[in-house]
């Protein structure tokens, strides 16, 4: 009796050890091609799930045909789902048809299975899930038929072959890294259904070129997870109806583009009405063929890396609407010349305008309180900056490496910044030493600055007591140009 406990005992041990998974079917039946089928019970018994063969049986292989019911036990019940893992690693599989009855493709379905060239994806099917075809590298054609409303993170991963994919038109999600490393794809269709594009969905598929869509203000509105999420992060290049845009018109039932809407898209023009009242995080970064914008009257706030490396933007004009700047939001513009900030933001992010070579003159409007870190860092040619009286905080770098030769203040209040010899510093050493700080109110002004931190570093300060407007000022340098504080050229 030990001896015979003993024997059962190893077997279940070799099982746990050995098999990758213990797998039990609730019964086995042949099709009628003779293949034989597992399947477990599932909705209290009332439907089918093809599942995985039992350990003990070898792979699915070949061709096979799914049935749309199965009669056992002199019961006959439809066959609904593919259950989780039911071809998983079935590498000698070549194609299998799936029958209308199915709705649902279960987790990890036919993951691995290198060999599968052919399937057929019924019209009832409703929900593709996570790494249902990973890995299967002998697809090179998928359609996703009209009822399927989700398509499950990793889904086709790493699908090489993959050349084609048409998604129907009610996909609402598309998940994680759904189609990462799908490098044969060279263009892709994105229904007016989808609302949201999670993490990394297209990354690395190289040879993307053209994301095609339908109606601009339902991509405005998809939510990307992140940079990689959107398909214009490889194709650069959208059609809408068949036609590529180089010249965006926001349509005018659009209030929001969302975050990364148009990342790294080959634009040249774009143009956002009046109805948009927040341009979203990423929206146009890196837009590097962007040469001019006009944004409607109405936005309130450009979100952070808003139209970062948009390389050949010569010129933008903030709205009077505007009361945010975000993080980054034109860094990298390398071509703006000359930037106006109205009176109604508040908040200039940190690293604004970092990177902006060809900025000359930046005028910050009366209503800025807070200047973000290095939010003018390395704008090398910026020569002449007017601060708005209600500034209350310069970042760490706002103006460090840029070579200042003229700064006029109107801020009421001093307060202290990082100083000339601080790895913080708040202006160039350049600035501090040669450029000429400007102070416009009452006389004796100078005095209140020079008891604060870092502004008593500045070597030229002068006062100017004129009261309306700021009046010409000559320097030694003469290539030095002071607008008012409403932009105009003196």
């Amino acid at each position: 009796m030990a001896s015979k406990l003993l024997r059962i005992t190893f077997v279940i041990f070799l099982f746990t050890v050995w098999g990758e998974k213990s797998y039990a079917a609730d019964f086995a039946v042949k099709n009628d091609d003779g293949v034989l089928i597992c399947y477990n019970y599932i909705n209290d018994g009332k439907e089918l799930a093809v599942t995985r063969r039992r350990d003990y049986e070898l792979p699915y292989a070949g061709n096979m045909v799914i049935p749309a019911e199965v009669t056992y036990n002199n019961k006959t019940l439809e066959v609904t789902a593919i259950g989780t893992e039911a071809f998983y690693t079935c590498n000698n599989l070549k194609s299998i048809v799936i029958p209308n009855s199915v709705n649902r493709i279960g987790d990890n379905a036919f993951t691995k299975c290198l060999g599968l060239t052919s399937i057929t994806i019924p019209d009832n099917v409703t929900s593709i899930g996570n790494s249902a075809f990973k890995g299967c590298h002998g697809l090179t054609s998928f359609t996703i038929p009209n009822n399927v409303t989700s398509i499950g993170d990793e889904a086709f991963y790493s699908c090489s072959n993959l050349t084609s994919i048409d998604i129907g038109n009610s996909v609402t999600s598309i998940g994680k890294s759904a189609f990462y490393g799908c490098k044969s794809i060279t263009s892709i269709t994105i229904p007016a259904s989808v609302n949201l594009i999670d993490d990394g969905a297209f990354y690395i598929c190289s040879n993307l070129t053209s994301v095609h869509i339908i109606d601009i203000a339902a991509w405005c509105n998809i939510k990307f997870g992140n940079a990689t999420s959107n398909p214009l992060h490889c194709a650069h290049n959208l059609y809408v109806n068949g036609e590529e845009i180089k010249d965006l018109i926001i349509p005018d039932v659009v209030t929001s583009i969302g975050d990364g809407a148009f990342s790294q898209c080959n634009l040249s023009t774009v143009t956002i009405p009046n109805s948009v009242k927040t341009i979203g995080d990423a929206a146009f970064s890196q837009c590097s063929s962007l040469t001019s914008v006009s944004l409607g009257n109405s936005v309130s706030t450009i979100g952070d890396s808003a139209f970062h490396g948009c390389s050949f933007l010569t010129s933008v004009t903030i709205p009077n609407s505007v009361t945010t700047i975000g993080y980054s939001a034109f860094s990298g513009c390398t071509s703006l010349t000359s930037i106006i900030i109205p009176d109604n933001v508040t908040t200039i992010g940190n690293g604004a305008f970092q990177n902006c070579d060809a900025l000359l003159s930046a005028t910050i409007g009366n209503n800025v309180t807070s200047i973000g870190d290095r939010a003018f860092y390395d704008c090398n040619n910026l020569s002449t900056i007017i601060i708005g009286k209600s500034v209350a905080s310069i970042g760490y770098n706002a103006f460090d490496r840029s070579d200042i030769t003229t700064i006029v203040s109107l801020i009421e209040r001093p307060f202290n910044i990082s100083d000339s010899q601080s790895d913080n510093r708040a202006f160039s050493l350049y600035t501090f030493r040669k450029g000429i700080l400007i102070l416009y109110g009452p006389v004796g002004k100078s005095s209140n600055f020079k008891a604060y931190n870092g502004w008593k570093d500045f070597v030229h300060i002068e006062e100017y007591n004129g009261d309306t407007g700021i009046q010409p000022i000559v320097s030694e340098n003469e290539r030095n140009i002071i607008y008012s504080i409403k932009g105009n050229s003196l």
